[in-house]
């Protein structure tokens, strides 16, 4: 989203987490702090986070991306059986739920925000990720959208 400062940036790392009777869905996020990339460090705090958040057992799907399998990601992993990470498959483009979640954002929320500074868009942001929260039945037509079925 463009901000006064062409540079200006806010990385956002997601999760929709849906409960293992499919009854329920909840969204899990992380701001990265101002002009920052997320990394191998960040993802591994994140996936501490949905930990805390989520019972065990855990299974993440995600892409392929290098970060998310970054040593401090593999440490993360030693001695913990309940927390799974799965791929999708290689040039899967449009499976990943959480891309519906930044595209309904960017374009049905908010199309031509351009607010005038980080702090006026990470208070945007937070705002949307936290309505998102308590919308369900959104979250489950994102995982809808993708074509992916869930359950046996």
């Amino acid at each position: 989203m463009k901000v006064t400062d062409p540079h200006a940036k806010i990385s956002v790392i997601a999760a929709i987490v849906v409960s293992p009777e499919y009854r329920n869905a909840g969204l899990v996020y992380e701001l990265s702090n101002d002009y920052a990339n997320f990394n191998g460090v960040n993802i591994s705090a994140f996936l501490r986070v949905l930990c805390e958040e989520v019972k065990d057992p855990i299974t993440v799907i995600w892409d392929a991306i290098r970060i998310h399998y970054a040593e401090p990601v593999k440490d993360l992993l030693t001695g913990r059986n309940t927390l799974v990470l799965d791929q999708f498959p290689p040039n899967a483009s449009g499976l990943n739920p959480v891309d519906c979640v930044w595209s309904y954002i960017k374009y049905g929320r908010l199309p031509n925000y351009a607010p005038f500074d980080l702090r006026e868009l990470r208070k945007t942001l937070t705002a949307e990720l936290r309505r998102l929260r308590n919308h369900p039945d959104l979250l489950f037509s994102f995982i809808k959208r993708t074509g992916l079925t869930l359950g046996g």
